[in-house]
């Protein structure tokens, strides 16, 4: 039985999803994602690390975190620098076919 509650949550979720991203935000998601296949994936990260994250299809975006990466570094703050696939490509390198 769907509740007023239950439907006001689904609104609340479906505008979130809907909200534009930054794409540090899209990467975050897409790192989680990557993550909940793969849960090993968060043993490779330090202690209180702060995590970067590079895409692989944007060099722009990755110079920025990997700058930002070795500013932290500097300061002696543990860093998780992980280069990241493009969107359309899985952990394994597969891409989806178009059938």
């Amino acid at each position: 039985m769907i509740t007023q509650v239950d439907e006001i949550d689904q609104r609340e979720i479906d505008a979130v999803m809907q909200a534009p991203q930054s794409p540090q935000g899209v990467l975050f998601r897409r790192f989680v994602q990557m993550a909940i296949e793969d849960p090993s994936i968060f043993d490779e990260i330090p202690a209180e690390a702060y995590v970067f994250l590079l895409p692989e299809d944007d060099p722009e975006l990755a110079a920025q975190e990997r700058d930002a990466a070795e500013r932290f570094a500097q300061k002696g703050r543990p860093v998780y620098v992980r280069s990241m696939p493009p969107a359309a490509r899985s952990i394994t390198g597969d891409v989806p076919s178009e059938s």
